[in-house]
């Protein structure tokens, strides 16, 4: 739980907030798991931030806390925390709302599959995560087209 809350703390989520409560109840609900702390306050926090839209700051620190959580440090789970940097540093104000909403739970997404396996190929996590990002996109794109087709029905029917 001390991670739970420094994490918080260092997102600049106030223990006021929505998100700061959702999170700390689900942590107490099922307990941070004490084998990668890090990741576990990470998903926690990912998990019940979804219609909560991190800043630009706020999701590279999210970054530098999730890969804290990075089991076997090599040059390779390294190269792919930085090009995940960049693209936030140089492409956030680009993102979609719905990727903004989405980006910690990708975050830890690419954290977990680095951990995984020590011998990752940077390639590869890579891939997966402009994956993560199509997906978002996807779905978004899904269900617009979704909303859309609904709306022409309605308009249809006698």
């Amino acid at each position: 739980m001390n991670t739970l809350t420094y994490c918080l703390n260092i997102l600049k989520i106030k223990d006021d907030s929505e998100v700061y409560r959702n999170a700390v109840n689900l942590a107490q609900k099922a307990p941070i798991d004490s084998n990668n702390e890090w990741v576990s306050a990470m998903k926690t926090i990912a998990s019940v931030s979804k219609d909560y839209i991190f800043s630009k700051s706020q999701l590279s620190d999210f970054l530098t806390l999730a890969a804290e959580g990075i089991e076997h440090y090599k040059t390779s789970s390294e190269v792919i925390v930085l090009k995940i940097y960049r693209d936030i540093i140089e492409n956030y104000n680009n993102f979609s709302e719905s990727l903004k909403s989405n980006y910690p739970m990708i975050i830890v997404d690419v954290i977990s599959a680095i951990n995984r396996d020590s011998r990752v190929n940077p390639i590869i996590i890579e891939k997966y995560y402009q994956l993560k990002k199509q997906e978002v996109a996807i779905v978004k794109e899904e269900k617009g087209h979704l909303k859309k087709t609904l709306t022409t029905t309605k308009q249809l029917q006698p």
